[in-house]
C-alpha cells in the first residue's frame, strides 16, 4: 500500500468501532443484517476447515484477522467445536478486543494494525477473514482493492494449510455504493500471481457474496 493511501483505510476501522458503540455486541454491533446469515457465513467459513481435517483427531491453530468481538469463536462454542481450536483473534479496534478478551480468556488477542506496525504474526494452520472486504464507505474502488491485496500479501505466509476470505459478489440484487464488489478476474489473478494457485471459490450458500478458500500444496 502507498504511503499516500497509508491512512485511508482506517476509515474502515473506525466505522465498526462506531457501529459497534451504537449497537453493542451482537450482529447489529458487527454491521451485519441478521443472525441467520451471520451463523451461514460462519458454516461457510468453517467448511475451510472441516472439509481438510479430521476433527476428533487435530488441535487446529486458527488465526482470526478482524476477529470483532470473536462471534465466529462463540459460533465455534454453541457447536460444541471450540475444543478442537486453538484460537487467536486479532483487530484493529481495541474495544473490540477488550470485550473479546472478556467474554473468552483463554483465547490468545492482540490489538494490531498489520499494515502499520511491524508485527510479526505466527504461522497457523489456517486464517479466516470475515467481512473485512465487503465495505468501501467513501474509499474508492482503487484504494479499497489496494487495501484488499494489501492484507492478503502480508497474511501469505502466516497460514500453513488454508486461508478463507469472503467479497460481495459482482452479481446482485441490488448495488450499494458504500459496499466493495471485486472485480473476480482481477482478484484471481493477484491470488495465482501472489499467494497460490490451489484455491476454491464458494458461490453455493443463497447470499451476494462469495468465500474463497485458499490452500497451500493443495495436492502434494
Amino acid at each position: 500500500m502507498s504511503k499516500k493511501s497509508l491512512n485511508d483505510y482506517r476509515i474502515l476501522g473506525k466505522h465498526y468501532e462506531n457501529v459497534l458503540k451504537k449497537f453493542g455486541d451482537n450482529n447489529r454491533g458487527m454491521d451485519w443484517n441478521n443472525d441467520i446469515d451471520s451463523a451461514l457465513r460462519f458454516k461457510v467459513i468453517e467448511e475451510l476447515i472441516i472439509t481438510k481435517i479430521n476433527l476428533k483427531d487435530t488441535k487446529i491453530k486458527l488465526l482470526d484477522f478482524g476477529c470483532g468481538t470473536s462471534n465466529f469463536f462463540q459460533y465455534l462454542k454453541n457447536k460444541n467445536k471450540h475444543r478442537h481450536y486453538i484460537y487467536t483473534g486479532i483487530d484493529i479496534n481495541n474495544s473490540s478486543i477488550e470485550i473479546a478478551k472478556q467474554k473468552f480468556p483463554s483465547n490468545t488477542y492482540f490489538h494490531r494494525d498489520i499494515l502499520r506496525e511491524n508485527t510479526c504474526l505466527d504461522v497457523y494452520d489456517y486464517i479466516i477473514i470475515n467481512g473485512l472486504f465487503t465495505q468501501k464507505l467513501s474509499l474508492s474502488v482503487k484504494k479499497m482493492t489496494e487495501f484488499m491485496f494489501s492484507i492478503l500479501s502480508k497474511l501469505s505466509n502466516n497460514f500453513s494449510v488454508g486461508l478463507a476470505f469472503n467479497v460481495l459478489s459482482e452479481n446482485v440484487d441490488y448495488i450499494n455504493k458504500k459496499n466493495f464488489y471485486p472485480k473476480s478476474s482481477q482478484l484471481e489473478d493477484f491470488i495465482c500471481k501472489n499467494i497460490t494457485r490451489s484455491f476454491i471459490i464458494r458461490h453455493d450458500y443463497g447470499l451476494y457474496e462469495k468465500t474463497f478458500y485458499l490452500y497451500k500444496d493443495l495436492y502434494r
